[in-house]
Parts: structure tokens; C-alpha cells; sequence
């Protein structure tokens, strides 16, 4: 009797309809059921959290309401009897799960190819800097790989292949980045067509071998003066070159924390270290706004001035042409709690490095359709400071004024003479 009441059973279970047949099998797992709810809205509160700019570029474009629509029409035909919030966290998530990965795999434009040009791109041993190198070598560009450590660099040199060299710099030293120019003019080439300033970090504070801020100092002032070597340097000087600043959308939080990121006080000082950070910011709710994001000053100041340092650049050298980069977050080794064993790209929070690399690399080899704009992570190039300009926090002219005042500022810090 057991066996024929089991025999009956599955055969029911067979000729049900497959709506029937999911409640039949899962309806009494309720507890399963919220434990994985309460895992996917964990993972999504998380991720939205770390993506909410990706996803803001790509709403622009509709990108996000397609899967959306059609995981809500799935939902519904599949799970009929589902409550309503259950259908809606499903609806989101599937939809959530599908735009990641469609943000990570999309197909991207052919970008055209740079045969015959010479590359120079800072930070290029591991991460985001490896992989602009490896891709501007695939498009035939000769690539110099600019690393402080020389095996690390001369081991990467060998992955991209035969159209790279690895040269040392140290973006903490003046005399390092000195050096650099001066080997690679005298013994290895005699024009640099693109420089990509990549290299970046987010640690703790301190200074360089010169005594300023350490962040700003490697992230800014290294990369200018570089910058300003090289046009010296270059055979044609400045004409047709190809500047880009691999900046962070986090520079938008200077204006919208309210901080003031490259203040007065700070650009007077010639990049001195912030030692009490309380200071940048004023007015209501200070204390709190600078319990949110206070510890990573340093850090957005350095990232305010590379995009400031590019807006800059054209009106300083004619015919260069300059751009910096929200690459978006990237998952790469800049902070210790992204090199654990399952990393925040492989859990969605985060675009991979070759993902991350992908509008750095259009903007060093594509059209530059706004000379000194800033590149977002779907390759857009938009005017700097639109985010703030539209939210009344920042206007153009203000940005442009800073933006001299820091050229100013970084010229007496470099000792060199101004440049034209």
C-alpha cells in the first residue's frame, strides 16, 4: 500500500502543471526560503551600495529597466501565488544579478589601433595599470611599464609581451621621476606619444622625500611634474599627445560631503600634510560628516587634483590632448580587504581590473571628443564637475579657478618654471 500510495503520489506529481509542481516540491521549506531572502537582500543592500555609481551611469541609457521588466514578468508567470514583497525581492535581484553581469561582459567598441606610438603608463606591474599596459600593447602601441619595484616591473614587462619595457619611477621622489625622463629621452626613445599617470594608493598619511602630503604628492604633484618632463622633453613637444589622468569618482565627494578638499590654507602650505583632517569641513552636521568620510581625505584630494590637473592641461600646452578617468569601483589590491581569498569582484561588489582598465584604455586610444573632460565608465566623456554644477555645489568657473590655482600652487612645489 505504501509503495502504490508513493507511486501515485509521484505520478501526480508528473502530470501537475509546473506552478503546482514548484509549490508541491518547496512549500514547506518557508525557512529556506527566507534564509535565502535574507542572504540576497544582504548581497543586495551591499552591492547597490558599492555600485550605485555604475548604476547611476548606466540608468542614463535604460540599461537597468530591461532586466528588470523581464525578471518581473518571469516572476510573475512562474510563482503566481507568491506574496508580493517575495516577488518584488525576487524581481530585484535576478534583475540586479543580470545587470552585473552585463556591466562586466558587455561588448565593447573596436578602439583603433596605435601602431607605431609610444606609451608610458605609471603603476603598471599589477591591477588596473597592468592591464592598460597589456591592452595598449594588443593594440601595437610600444609600452614602457613605469614601476617602483623593478623585478615586480620587469616580470610584468614579460607577461604583456615584446612591445614592453619596464623602467623604474618612484612617484614619492622628484629625483626618481627626474631620473626616469632623463634615461628614457637619452637611451630609449625620443617621443611619448601617450602617458597614462595611473599609479594610486590608499593608505595612511605621510609625506614624500620632499616633506609633502603623501598622497597628493604621489597621486598629483609625481604625476605632473612627469607630465611636464616629458612635453620638455618630447620630440614635437606637446602636439598630438595624449595625457590621462586615471582620477575616481570620489572626487565628487569633495563638493557633495561638503569638504574642502584643496582649500586655501591647504594649496598655501605648498601640499603639506593635513594632520588634523576636522578642519576641511565646515558648517552643519561637521562632526558627522566627518565621521563618514573624513579618513579618506587625503585620498580625495589626490583624486580632485588629477581631475583638476587634466582639465587644466589644454589651456596650458595647445594641442596636447588631456582626459581623466572615473574607471568606477575596481577591484584591485589599492585597499588589504580586497585581496582576501573571494574578492569583491567575484561576489558583484566590483568590476574586474580588465574590466576597469577598459575606459582608460579608450581614452588613451579613442576620439577625445571634450578636451579636458572627464571619461566615465561606459567611455562618456562629459565636462568636469557636471555632477556638482547640476547640484548647485560647484560651478565651471569656480572648478577653472581652482584648477589654476593648483597648476600655481604645484609649479613652486616642483620648483620648475612655469610652463606655457
Amino acid at each position: 500500500l505504501d509503495v502504490r500510495r508513493d507511486l501515485s503520489s509521484t505520478r501526480q506529481l508528473r502530470q501537475a502543471p509546473v506552478t503546482l509542481r514548484f509549490r508541491l516540491l518547496f512549500g514547506h521549506t518557508m525557512v529556506f526560503a527566507m534564509l535565502v531572502q535574507v542572504a540576497g537582500t544582504l548581497w543586495l543592500v551591499t552591492c547597490i551600495s558599492f555600485r550605485i555609481g555604475d548604476v547611476l551611469h548606466d540608468a542614463t541609457e535604460l540599461k537597468l529597466v530591461a532586466p528588470c521588466i523581464f525578471c518581473l514578468i518571469a516572476s510573475h508567470l512562474v510563482i503566481r501565488k507568491m506574496t508580493s514583497q517575495s516577488l518584488f525581492i525576487i524581481t530585484v535581484l535576478v534583475g540586479a544579478v543580470a545587470f552585473v553581469l552585463y556591466d562586466e561582459f558587455r561588448p565593447a567598441e573596436p578602439l583603433p589601433r596605435l601602431d607605431g606610438k609610444v606609451a608610458l603608463v605609471t603603476g603598471a606591474n599589477s591591477g588596473v595599470g597592468f592591464q592598460v599596459a597589456k591592452q595598449l600593447a594588443n593594440l601595437g602601441s610600444t609600452v614602457f611599464l613605469a614601476c617602483r619595484n623593478r623585478q615586480k616591473c620587469a616580470e610584468a614587462a614579460k607577461e604583456v609581451g615584446h612591445r614592453s619595457v619596464p623602467v623604474q619611477l618612484d612617484l614619492n621622489s622628484m629625483e626618481s621621476v627626474n631620473v626616469l625622463v632623463h634615461e628614457l629621452f637619452m637611451n630609449l626613445t625620443s617621443r611619448v606619444d601617450i602617458v597614462v599617470n595611473n599609479a594610486g594608493f590608499a593608505g595612511t598619511p605621510g609625506h614624500t622625500a620632499e616633506g609633502i602630503d603623501l598622497h597628493v604628492g604621489a597621486m598629483h604633484v609625481g604625476h605632473w611634474l612627469l607630465t611636464d618632463l616629458v612635453i620638455a622633453r618630447n620630440k614635437g613637444g606637446s602636439h598630438n599627445m595624449r595625457v590621462v589622468n586615471v582620477a575616481s569618482g570620489t572626487h565628487h565627494l569633495c563638493a557633495v560631503f561638503g569638504m574642502d578638499c584643496l582649500g586655501p590654507e591647504f594649496l598655501e602650505s605648498g601640499f603639506q600634510p593635513v594632520m588634523d583632517t576636522k578642519k576641511a569641513f565646515k558648517g552643519t552636521l561637521a562632526a558627522l560628516r566627518h565621521e563618514l568620510v573624513g579618513g579618506s581625505l587625503h585620498y580625495f584630494q589626490a583624486k580632485l587634483a588629477n581631475v583638476l590637473h587634466a582639465l587644466h592641461l589644454p589651456k596650458k600646452h595647445p594641442g596636447i590632448q588631456a582626459l581623466s578617468v572615473d574607471l568606477g569601483w575596481v577591484s584591485t589590491s589599492i585597499q588589504p580587504w580586497m585581496q582576501l581569498k573571494i574578492s569583491p569582484f567575484q561576489l558583484g561588489f566590483m568590476r574586474s581590473a580588465s574590466r576597469g582598465a577598459d575606459p582608460i584604455v579608450a581614452a588613451a586610444a579613442g576620439p577625445v571628443l571634450l578636451n579636458g573632460g572627464l571619461v566615465d565608465p561606459n567611455r562618456r566623456q562629459w565636462a568636469p564637475f557636471t555632477v556638482e554644477e547640476r547640484l548647485g555645489l560647484r560651478t565651471r568657473q569656480e572648478a577653472e579657478e581652482l584648477a589654476t590655482h593648483l597648476w600655481e600652487v604645484t609649479v613652486r612645489a616642483t620648483k620648475r618654471m612655469p610652463s606655457t
